[in-house]
């Protein structure tokens, strides 16, 4: 009997120990479990990292491509008609100082050509301006309508002179300056010339000679009268006292603004018979 309750003892122990081993065991599985449970959790949340792929914003920056726009700035190079100088105009140049320049003028007309260049005009209350060519004839005529381009400014007796020059435009047009151009001093009271007519077109009626020889006369016209002095480098017949149409420019002597005339057929309805000589 007591060998037997022994064993009975032992074998209850053993149940008692197996059993606790599997629970033991038991307890370690749920762990794995749980360790499973939460390396995937985690692994879900790195996977989420998609979303910084979405920076695939970012690379709509080719709209920032779209700076080809300032490409554009091509348009600028279109300067180059003037052969990379500035546009301006006649104010413009007669404002400027002597010495080098750059610059263009252009659609301007020949008024009158001088012994040594020529003037160019646009509009009829000026302003005017003398182009020097020196000896050599001017590249242009009367009437014609060009582009100028102009690289030293320069005066000689007062008178601002556009000095090398290139005709960049002509159209060799005729255009009528005479009617178009030409101030007429002698309306009214009459108005003499001063600066800021130098080197415009300008016309007389019914003017006298008041004094004066071949080249250089005094001259005066309107109900003022108004007077000047008159070069004619070709004298058409005047005298003291002789009446006359003109057509000329005003240009600078030592004496102040005066009135030039480089051609005989400059004057027209001469009468000299209230001559005194």
């Amino acid at each position: 009997m007591r060998s037997w309750s022994l064993l009975a003892v032992l074998m209850a122990a053993g149940c008692s120990s197996t059993s606790i081993n599997q629970s033991a065991n038991g307890g370690a599985g749920g762990a794995a479990g749980s360790a499973s449970a939460g390396s995937a959790g985690s692994g879900a949340t790195g996977g989420s990292g998609a979303t910084g792929g979405s920076g695939a914003t970012g690379g709509s920056g080719a709209t920032g491509g779209s700076g080809a726009t300032g490409g554009s700035g091509a348009t600028g190079g279109s300067g180059g008609t003037a052969g990379g100088s500035n546009v301006v105009t006649l104010s413009q140049v007669r404002a400027m100082a002597e010495g080098p320049v750059d610059v263009v003028v252009e659609d301007v007309y020949v008024t009158y050509l001088r012994a040594k260049g020529y003037t160019v005009q646009k509009e009829r209350q000026g302003p005017g301006l003398y182009v020097f060519t020196g000896p050599a004839p001017a590249p242009v005529a009367v009437g014609n309508k060009i582009d100028l381009k102009i690289a030293k400014l320069s005066s000689f007796n007062g008178i601002l002179e556009a000095d090398d020059t290139t005709v960049l435009a002509n159209d060799n047009g005729t255009y009528d300056v005479v009617t178009n151009l030409a101030q007429t001093l002698s309306t009214g009271a009459g108005t003499a010339p001063s600066d800021a007519l130098e080197s415009q077109l300008v016309a007389l009626n019914d003017a006298t000679v008041e004094s004066g020889s071949a080249p250089a006369f005094q001259v005066r016209y309107g109900t003022g009268p108004a007077a000047s002095r008159l070069f004619a480098t070709e004298d058409p017949g005047l005298c003291v006292g002789a009446t006359f149409d003109f057509i000329g420019v005003v240009t600078e002597w030592t004496s102040g603004p005066q009135l030039e005339s480089t051609r005989s057929e400059d004057f027209s309805n001469l009468d000299t018979t209230g001559c005194s000589n």
